[in-house]
């Protein structure tokens, strides 16, 4: 039996998630950018043709968030130890896979999640089913 696999890498600057805002009406919305981000991570998973993984199925999930690194970093310095928090850049990914890769991103179980400086920037996603 061969066990499905779903990788990519997205060329984008990774988002983090930002928190719903409220208007002075009581009005609850998502943040344009975060909004935006989530579309331009759906629209290059649809480009690669996901699998949809099963609603019952326990997924396994790496997240890799690779940024530029400043020029005001440290030389020494290989992780971005700034905020956003990698928590903050996972849930924007997750609900942007919500219905594309998994029918809810409570199927997540066990989950890998690292930021660090590269040369390139983007976001790696690896999903596979756990057993």
């Amino acid at each position: 039996m061969q066990t499905k696999i779903f990788e990519i890498f997205i060329p984008m600057y990774p988002v983090a998630k930002a928190r719903a805002r409220v208007t002075k009406k009581g009005f609850a919305y998502t943040p344009k950018k975060t909004k935006l981000a989530e579309t331009e991570i759906k629209y290059f998973i649809l480009q690669k043709k996901p699998i949809l993984f099963e609603r019952e199925l326990p997924l396994k999930a790496e997240f890799v968030f690779q940024f530029k690194k400043p020029k005001s970093a440290p030389k020494y310095r290989l992780f971005p130890t700034v905020k956003p928090d990698c928590s903050n850049f996972l849930k924007l990914a997750e609900d942007a896979m919500n219905g594309v890769c998994y029918v809810d991103d409570c199927q997540l179980v066990d989950i890998s999640v690292k930021k660090f400086y590269s040369d390139c920037e983007g976001i790696y996603i690896k999903l596979s089913p756990l057993f």
